[in-house]
């Protein structure tokens, strides 16, 4: 895609819809009003708010030895794309980074504590990661990360090059 046509603004305007940046302090749904940090108010019919996401970091020593996907500007700027990779977190983003990095000749391995999609999708999704070659593990909660990176599940240990955090 052509970066100049993809900003917010061209996207909001090509929806019939106005653009407005900032950060929400207040929102009166029966006025249909939102209150910005910088003292603008502004009236909306349908208001779409971008509230951001985490990479869940608990998993004890991810600190040290993984690579969260958020913020994704760190992300890509440290991504390095080594020959084995273990993708903790196999929701949407999971899956697809998941599928991505294989398509980039990447072995993955996929952890994934619990589904998070509605099941006529999961098969779908299941059927693609193993048809291309993605070491699916599902029920395989990851416990902790060690040195090597080790990515510890249960009694399971295994090395990789890289992991990457996209729990949410």
């Amino acid at each position: 895609l052509d970066e100049v046509k993809c900003t917010p603004i061209r996207i909001a305007a090509g929806a019939y819809a106005d653009f407005v940046q900032g950060t929400v302090e207040a929102l009166d749904p029966a006025t249909r009003t939102a209150r910005l940090k910088d003292g603008r108010e502004v009236r909306y019919d349908i208001a779409s708010l971008n509230a951001g996401s985490l990479t869940d970091v608990s998993i004890p020593g991810s600190a040290w030895h993984a690579l969260a996907v958020k913020p994704y500007e760190r992300f890509i700027a440290q991504l390095e794309l080594p020959t084995r990779i273990a993708v903790v977190g196999a929701g949407a983003a999971g899956a697809e980074l998941a599928m991505a990095l294989r398509h980039q000749g990447a072995v993955v391995t996929l952890y994934s504590a619990e589904s998070s999609m509605p099941p006529a999708l999961e098969r779908r999704v299941v059927r693609r990661l193993r048809r291309i070659g993605v070491d699916f593990r599902p029920g395989m909660t990851v416990t902790q990360l060690v040195n090597g990176p080790v990515v510890v599940a249960g009694s399971a240990r295994q090395q990789f090059d890289l992991v990457i955090l996209s729990t949410g």
